[in-house]
């Protein structure tokens, strides 16, 4: 944007080369593309996490597992 702001006729050079009749066009194109590669970056990231917490609590409950089967056994021994 800032590049578009200093050198504005570069915005419709690049449309006309194109073919794009209005330069306004190109911006809001680029603006959805770049929305849609920040939107992508994130499902990633949420899907790895997604992945990481249900490990987590698998880890957790088979902890969890173990110390109740402790706990049973020190209850039998007493």
């Amino acid at each position: 944007m800032f590049m578009v702001v200093l050198f504005p006729k570069s915005l419709y050079s690049f449309a006309s080369f194109i073919g794009v009749i209005d330069p306004l066009n190109i911006l809001f194109f680029v603006a959805f593309f770049l929305s849609l590669l920040i939107i992508f970056a994130l499902s990633v990231v949420v899907s790895k996490l997604s992945n990481q917490i249900r490990r987590l609590v698998q880890t957790i409950a088979i902890v969890e597992k173990k110390l109740m089967e402790v706990q049973e056994d020190m209850k039998s021994i007493r």
